[in-house]
């Protein structure tokens, strides 16, 4: 039987593919929407998945630009970190077939992050891009909260559709979590429509993650609003802040109150959802312990755990430490592990300035939404990679990227500043008379 959405994703595909080659960034732009829907859900087969052919098209599309390849230390991460993932797949013990299907993808999601970093060149780019990934979280909203209502509206059932990726629950509330500052600084800062549409979608972004019943994606949610207040300072943000912990509080339901208070660090009094996590991060640093130097290979965690298994064990079908940073070190390495460390404290860094001078008001407007949104998206992310294995997810790599490519805007802006400084100086050096030019130090033509 044919799968008419399969069809159709197809050729929205490659009509995509056709406007990647004339124009990259759109290509970009079509990638990171069609990043939320997955085909393959449907029955679609690899060959007419669109994100792996639009990537490919955008990238021979930017090629043929001939494009000026921004050098700049971020590729020099990229290289490093890829370069640990090439190491590890070869060299690690337990390495195999599904390894390599691992390195492949991994390779794909870094050439997008490259891609990222040259083409989102100006602050308008940046910032496009984030519309475009609040637009796609409309069909996270979709998603959940026709589940909800196809489950009667009932507050004990979880909607755990697989969307985006194949994540359920928690990674929709993760998303969700994400990307909810860019919308609370629309409220605050933003003009005419945007202001007003963020306004209205506040309350479904609110809404979903309750309905997913994710704990981790509450925890999201408190992350990346704290952070956002702390950095800002501003009373708006105070006010509406308030105000969503107001509607949060009244509109989440008894029992998924009772669910929170369920989080705790001791396994004696945790249920079989926190129980198989805590145990899976034993294992994963059992296996990094064992194997310090490479890992014991790329995706290979669900079959090196079999011997570490403790007696108790109720995570049987659990094929992931349920922690980025002990999913990396048990699979590719401790050195690898320490550099991705640096790489998030790298990042932040990128984050530490605000837009130059020499941006006009509009430009400056669009970096300063990237960099406080970037600023809370970090702060959930560092949750949910603390109960989760995030390495596998495009997204989550977008992020780094999208730092790096803020870093690279911003430092252009400040070069141009000073060769605009440059310029009007020797102009005004020309126009000196020759007896200010000596008393200046300046040579006399």
């Amino acid at each position: 039987m044919l799968n008419f959405r399969a069809i159709a994703m197809a050729i929205i595909g490659l009509a995509g593919c056709g406007v990647a080659l004339r124009k990259p960034y759109w290509g970009l732009l079509l990638i990171v929407f069609f990043y939320f829907f997955r085909p393959d859900l449907w029955g679609a087969e690899v060959y007419v998945r669109p994100v792996l052919w639009l990537t490919i098209a955008t990238a021979i599309g930017w090629y043929f630009k001939k494009p000026t390849i921004y050098s700049h230390r971020s590729l020099s991460w990229l290289l490093v970190l890829f370069g640990f993932y090439a190491l590890s797949t070869t060299l690690a013990p337990f390495s195999n077939a599904q390894s390599w299907v691992a390195l492949k993808y991994i390779a794909k999601i870094f050439a997008m992050v490259f891609l990222i970093t040259q083409i989102c060149d100006t602050p308008k780019r940046l910032a496009g891009v984030f519309l475009v990934v609040l637009l796609g979280c409309v069909w996270f909203l979709k998603v959940s909260l026709i589940g909800w209502a196809v489950a009667g509206f009932s507050h004990t059932v979880r909607i755990d559709t697989r969307v985006g990726q194949g994540g359920g629950s928690n990674f929709i509330a993760w998303i969700l979590a994400t990307t909810i500052p860019f919308l609370v600084l629309k409220i605050i800062n933003g003009r005419g429509w945007q202001r007003w549409v963020s306004v209205g979608l506040l309350p479904f972004w609110l809404t979903s993650i309750v309905v997913t019943g994710s704990r981790g994606g509450v925890l999201c949610l408190v992350a990346s609003l704290g952070i956002l207040l702390l950095i800002t300072r501003r009373f708006k943000l105070v006010f509406v802040l308030l105000l969503l912990v107001l509607m949060f509080v009244n509109f989440m339901p008894e029992q998924r109150v009772e669910r929170l208070k369920t989080i705790t660090t001791d396994p004696k009094e945790m249920d079989k959802s926190l129980l198989q996590r805590y145990q899976n991060i034993n294992i994963g640093v059992q296996i990094m312990s064992d194997y310090p130097l490479f890992g014991s290979g790329l995706d290979t965690f669900p079959t090196t755990k079999a011997k570490y298994l403790p007696r108790d064990y109720v995570g049987r079908k659990s094929n992931v430490a349920h922690n980025t940073f002990v999913q990396m070190g048990s699979e590719i390495g401790v050195i690898f592990l320490l550099t991705f460390i640096v790489l998030n404290f790298y990042t932040v860094y990128c984050l530490r300035k605000r837009s130059p001078e020499a941006l006009n008001k509009e430009d400056a407007a669009h970096m300063d939404w990237v960099r406080y949104g970037l600023w809370g998206a970090y702060a959930s992310t560092f949750v949910a990679m603390m109960k989760s294995d995030m390495a596998k997810m495009d997204f989550f790599w977008w992020f780094y990227g999208l730092a790096m490519a803020y870093e690279m805007v911003r430092e252009r802006a400040v070069d141009a500043l000073e060769a605009k400084k440059m310029r009007a100086e020797i102009k005004t050096k020309k126009e000196m008379p020759d007896w200010l030019k000596a008393r200046l130090g300046v040579p006399v033509t």
